[in-house]
Order: structure tokens, then C-alpha cells, then sequence
């Protein structure tokens, strides 16, 4: 006949409704901090058998996560301790983004401890302490100010927030937020990059070069040949200001231009289409980069390509040859700004 053990008790708690998850436990009295309030006991098992037992609940509840929950402790190097017995009142304590308790072995035994001084009547949480993998099995409804909506140990917090921040956007960003982020912008150092925008016709399209430059983060931008420069309306229209923030010089010779950068040490980067062109995903820069971008319709001059060190391309999956030069100048720039950045690290 098998051992009938009794359930765990402490002067310090009482089982109740929790308005977490299914049933609570509760502080019956002040509980100060640092005091052993309830040891966590169990079936000690090998850890081939831990790993076993931790898929069955998630396996048997696929539907309803939240009733997938997994008692098993890591007692030392050979044992865990599996909770999941019904004599273990400290499997009812609920998990909490915001806990004012935590699991502490001592002497090999798990104690369950205050981590400040609880009233009574508090419900006693601790963060069950998940890895990242599968997260989104567990989710959490701890309520607490700081919830990140998961039951993940807070050493994964950061990635966590990063992931959602990158899926799952929830507001636009305030006035107060644009503001602060342009002013920390102002401050930063731009990159040792320029671009030489050859003979474009289209003054929107000069604009829409100053506005990317801006984002990206240039140092400077040339016009050459026909290309407008300010200040003229047309430009302002879609540059927004980026032309009085970014520096800017007009030349009307490029080759002058291309050739001058070219001593100073930059690499010249054609964006068009050669023999010799390499997807633009392709390309590494090496500081400082010189990127030149052509006519609407006739591309760099002929006089300017012998110059390049290299040239790139946007791949085209339809009829069109090619996108609208302000497009393909803020792909393009996009990707050689990010991984300047990345290379300056």
C-alpha cells in the first residue's frame, strides 16, 4: 500500500480563489522579507525523466495553454524535484511578472522566500523563470504594471521586447516621442558617406535624394550637371527641410567631383546597371563610400562609370527594368548606411 503523504502547511499562508489563475496562495499574516515562508516539495526524478514529464501537461492541454503548467524544479545536477503532486500546496502559487517571492535551494530543499515584506492578504507570486523557447506557450495574466505577457524569466525580457516591439505595434509615437527622437538624431556623428546625384531632372526627385540622406544619415550630397538644387519650392516640397539640415554642394562637372572624392579615399559606387553589376544585398562597404546615382532615363554619365570601384542593382521581377531613382536610392542607401553602422561597432 502505497504512502499517503500529508500536505504542506505554513502558518504564514491559506489556499483561495486567485484572481490570476484557478486557486491562489494567499499571505495569512505579514510575511517579512527574506523569511522561508513554504518549502516545495515533490517526487524527485532523473532528468531523463524530468524532460519526459515537462511535454505531458503541455501535450494533453494544446488547446488552453494556461492549464499546461510545469511543476518540475532543478534540485542539483542529477535530480529535479517534480511539484506536481497533490500534498504540494507551493504549486499553487501563481506566476508573476512583478513577484514578491522567489524559489531558493537550500541545503536541498526548494524554499519558497520572501523577496520584501508582504501583507497580509497578498497573494504570493514568483516568476516561474521560462526559457524564451516556445513562449508563446505561456502566456501570462499576472496583471502586474510591468507584465510582459508571457511567463519568461526576466533575463529574457530584453529579446522579448524587441520581438513584440517588432510585431506587434500597438500606438503611434507621440509628438513628444518624434521630438525627443529627432533632437538624440541632431547629436550623432553622420556617416562618411555622400551621394553625387548625376544630372536628375525631376526636382521632386532631388528633394526625395535630400530627405533619404537625412534618414540615412549622410554626410553630404553633390549635385551635378542639370540636377536643381535649392532652394527652389519643388525641392522643398518633398524634401520637408531635409535641404537645410543636410550639407550640400553643386558642381557642374561630376567627373570633377567623382574624381576629387575618388583621391580623398572614397570608394565610388555606381547604382546601374553594367555587366559588372552585383545585387546591391551583395555589396560591403568599406568607409568612406561614395554612392552615384544617374539620369531618370539615360542612367550615370558614360564619363563617370570607368571611375567606380563597383557597381550594384536592384533586381526587377516585372516588366520595368528598373524603379523611380529616389526608390532606388533609398534602398540602396538604407542598406550601405545599416551596415556602416554595423561595421563601426
Amino acid at each position: 500500500m502505497s504512502k499517503v503523504l500529508k500536505r504542506t502547511t505554513s502558518p504564514y499562508v491559506r489556499v483561495e480563489d486567485s484572481g490570476i489563475h484557478g486557486m491562489g496562495v494567499f499571505a495569512r499574516k505579514r510575511i517579512p522579507a527574506g523569511v522561508e515562508i513554504i518549502e516545495y516539495v515533490g517526487e524527485k526524478i532523473t532528468k531523463a525523466e524530468s524532460e519526459r514529464r515537462a511535454e505531458i501537461p503541455l501535450n494533453q492541454h494544446k488547446k488552453d495553454r494556461t492549464k499546461g503548467a510545469v511543476y518540475i524544479f532543478t534540485l542539483n545536477a542529477r535530480y529535479d524535484i517534480d511539484g506536481n503532486v497533490p500534498y504540494n500546496t507551493a504549486r499553487l502559487i501563481n506566476h508573476s511578472c512583478s513577484p514578491n517571492c522567489e524559489a531558493v535551494l537550500s541545503s536541498g530543499h526548494i524554499w519558497i522566500t520572501a523577496l520584501r515584506d508582504i501583507q497580509q492578504g497578498e497573494e504570493l507570486t514568483y516568476n516561474y523563470g521560462y526559457d524564451l523557447d516556445s513562449y508563446e506557450d505561456h502566456p501570462c495574466r499576472c496583471g502586474a504594471e510591468n507584465c510582459v505577457g508571457y511567463i519568461l524569466a526576466e533575463e529574457h525580457w530584453p529579446k522579448l521586447h524587441f520581438k513584440k516591439k517588432a510585431r506587434r505595434p500597438r500606438r503611434k509615437l507621440t509628438h513628444e516621442e518624434i521630438v525627443k527622437r529627432q533632437e538624440k538624431n541632431a547629436s550623432l556623428p553622420r556617416l562618411p558617406f555622400v551621394v553625387v546625384l548625376d544630372n536628375l531632372r525631376s526636382l521632386h526627385n532631388v528633394g526625395s535624394a535630400f530627405r533619404t540622406a537625412d534618414g540615412v544619415g549622410l554626410e553630404k550630397v553633390w549635385l551635378c550637371g542639370i540636377t536643381g538644387f535649392p532652394p527652389q519650392s519643388q525641392i522643398s516640397k518633398t524634401a520637408i527641410g531635409a535641404e537645410q539640415v543636410v550639407s550640400w554642394e553643386y558642381e557642374e562637372d561630376v567627373v570633377s567631383v567623382v574624381k576629387g572624392l575618388k583621391r580623398q579615399g572614397y570608394q565610388i559606387v555606381l547604382l546601374e546597371q553594367t555587366p559588372q553589376s552585383r545585387d546591391y544585398h551583395e555589396y560591403e562597404p568599406h568607409a568612406p563610400v561614395c554612392l552615384i546615382i544617374g539620369n531618370e532615363v539615360d542612367g550615370i554619365s558614360e564619363s563617370v562609370v570607368p571611375l567606380a570601384d563597383y557597381a550594384v542593382d536592384i533586381k526587377m521581377h516585372g516588366m520595368k527594368n528598373s524603379l523611380n531613382v529616389s526608390v532606388a536610392f533609398g534602398i540602396a542607401a538604407y542598406h550601405i548606411g545599416n551596415r556602416l553602422r554595423d561595421l563601426s561597432v
